[in-house]
């Protein structure tokens, strides 16, 4: 019954030879159907979709802000409906051929690209989780020929550590049009967030990523990794 209520509100996607968005609609005869809404082309060279992770933020988030030594503060981007696809490609380099892995982020209401990262000389196994404002994967690295951990962090903006006290307006990085504390995400009004990017290495080699998380977010964010013996 909630379903039936809140099927305007329901977006879904589903990722083969391209990435597609759909929305749920009422039939005139009272059955729920989906449409389709975007459509996001992989890159030519795409051989085949490695992994897929989604936003965990309906377990609860541990803090919109992630606080630096200096008592600033780097306001997380949180987006409900953001997608990590890991991509298998296949790319002509000179006399040879040479693998890749694509990282791309997109949004699954309004078919934007966030961001796309490249990886060349990048093979299987592939693994990825998301997490709040960030994404790890991880790759093969075919040349140097060791496992690699790729990080991703989205970021709002940051707030100077003398910016708030009592004394002063609320940024407007963290208010709305009233100028009241903004609480809700919209994708459609959503601006591209910062994003910084690492790739590690990785001492042995790695069976599965994944998030703590928690019913209401109380437990700090960690990543836990799989690793064979």
């Amino acid at each position: 019954r909630i379903f039936n209520k809140k099927y305007a509100d329901v977006y879904f996607s589903m990722a083969k030879d391209s990435l597609v968005g759909y929305g749920v609609a009422k039939s005139a005869e009272g059955d729920l159907k989906k449409y389709q809404l975007w459509s996001i082309q992989f890159p030519g060279t795409t051989k085949s979709v490695a992994a897929v992770a989604s936003s965990s933020l309906g377990q609860g988030v541990n803090s919109p802000v992630h606080v630096l030594g200096d008592d600033s503060l780097m306001i997380k981007h949180l987006n409900p409906h953001l997608l990590a696809i890991a991509l298998l490609g296949e790319q002509q380099k000179a006399d040879k051929k040479e693998s890749t892995v694509t990282i791309m982020l997109a949004d699954a209401v309004t078919g934007r690209v966030v961001q796309r990262f490249v990886h060349r000389n990048a093979a299987e196994p592939v693994h990825i989780t998301q997490s709040e404002n960030w994404v790890f994967y991880t790759f093969w690295n075919t040349k140097a020929r060791r496992n690699e951990i790729g990080s991703i962090a989205l970021y709002d903006g940051a707030v100077d550590a003398y910016s708030l006290n009592p004394w002063t307006r609320l940024p407007k990085i963290i208010q709305n049009e009233k100028q009241e504390v903004e609480t809700s995400y919209s994708s459609y009004g959503a601006e591209q967030p910062v994003i910084l990017q690492k790739t590690f290495v990785f001492p042995s080699g790695i069976t599965t990523l994944s998030g703590i998380n928690t019913r209401d977010g109380i437990t700090e964010k960690q990543l836990l990794v799989g690793t064979i013996k």
